[in-house]
């Protein structure tokens, strides 16, 4: 399996009554990785669309290998638009994996973990997204039928 470093995940929208954001407590630190592992890790920026509209993500992303296979972990952080300024900041970690479709492309699944901030009626959501060969942009799908199409680019 090409090591590849992948994630979209994304937070979306829904109307229970109000509440006050929540903050988790800090995750303890990973431990480290196993003799002989590979990590990557990469950062990407774009946009998402759900129910609360145009959506700004960063996405940070490790991934850990060893010669039995790969463990994917990343935060989602997201927040506001210039054209969709009231969207409120959160952020949480994803769990997943790397395969890759008929073409040879890294195709990245994720699942929500953990809340690091929730803001008030905000939900976690998995996704599935596809990197280009070159793995500097990703394109993928929110896993939710309230939300559309997810846009990103490596930035480190």
């Amino acid at each position: 399996m090409r090591a590849l470093l992948l994630a979209l995940l994304s937070a979306c929208f829904v109307q229970p009554p109000p509440q006050a954001p929540i903050a988790n407590q800090p995750q303890p630190q990973q431990p480290p990785p196993p003799p002989g592992a590979t990590v990557n890790k990469s950062e990407w920026q774009g946009t998402y669309v759900c129910s609360q509209g145009v959506t700004a993500v960063k996405l940070a992303i490790e991934q850990r290998c060893v010669g039995s296979g790969c463990e994917v972990g990343a935060v989602f952080d997201f927040g506001p638009t210039p054209e969709n300024p009231k969207v409120p900041r959160g952020s949480y970690r994803l769990r997943g994996d790397v395969s890759e479709n008929d073409h040879g492309e890294p195709v990245l699944t994720l699942k929500p973990d953990s809340w690091i901030e929730q803001p008030p009626n905000y939900f976690m959501v998995g996704l599935v997204a596809t990197s280009d060969a070159s793995q500097t942009t990703m394109h993928g799908k929110i896993d939710n039928p309230s939300c559309g199409e997810l846009s990103l680019q490596r930035t480190q």
